[in-house]
């Protein structure tokens, strides 16, 4: 039994409300190493995390992991891939990461590595309002600032998320291929606190590529 709200947005995003015990856990996480070298966006601070100081969440995110699998497993490319796995293999959550995101930063276009990706929301320091308030000569409906953009190259899924403060626990977890754009949000001192991180299919073999 999995805690905490679960819904898909589309064939290919699960929106999971974390439970509160095991959010709080993420967000006394102490950050580790700076990651500049790994940087795919414009923002200054991101960080690694120690996956052994947060064990209630990678038990918790293996479980959804797994959950996920189990409802996708039918979707041509989860087959494919099923198919060329060697049995026994385990669901791991290979690294996660702290990015704080300032005023004017932004991720583009990119795509994780591993089977599954995941998204967490720790601090929105803006609303939607505040936004659409800035770029006032513009259609609302236009305004995209601090969005979250995803794109399926193969089931040609697009979507749009609106990032603000009723964001924050929020986890969304999705296939490593889905490509997303993190849109800039302005005027704001504070930053934007996200974890992200990757879930593979280890089969134990060194030096062998894991999904």
């Amino acid at each position: 039994m999995i805690r905490g709200k679960i819904s898909w947005d589309g064939p290919v995003i699960l929106v999971h409300e974390l439970p509160i015990d095991i959010f709080q856990e993420l967000k006394n996480l102490k950050n580790g190493a700076a990651r500049v070298d790994k940087l795919v966006g414009v923002f200054p601070d991101e960080y690694k995390l120690d996956t052994t100081q947060c064990p209630s969440f990678i038990e918790h995110c293996t479980n959804l992991s797994s959950m996920f699998l189990q409802t996708c497993g039918d979707q041509p490319v989860f087959k494919q891939i099923r198919d060329n796995v060697p049995p026994g293999s385990q669901i791991k959550i290979s690294d996660i990461w702290k990015n704080e995101m300032y005023s004017g930063s932004y991720n583009p276009l990119h795509q994780h590595s591993g089977l599954l990706s995941f998204i967490i929301y720790l601090e929105v320091p803006y609303t939607i309002e505040q936004q659409i308030e800035i770029e006032s000569y513009l259609d609302p409906r236009k305004v995209k600032n601090g969005f979250t953009e995803f794109i399926d190259p193969f089931t040609h899924y697009t979507k749009f998320f609106p990032v603000s403060p009723k964001m924050e626990g929020t986890m969304l977890l999705f296939p490593a291929w889905v490509k997303h754009v993190v849109y800039p949000f302005k005027n704001c001192s504070k930053p934007r606190i996200t974890i992200a991180g990757n879930v593979i299919l280890d089969h134990g073999d060194e030096g062998e590529e894991h999904f």
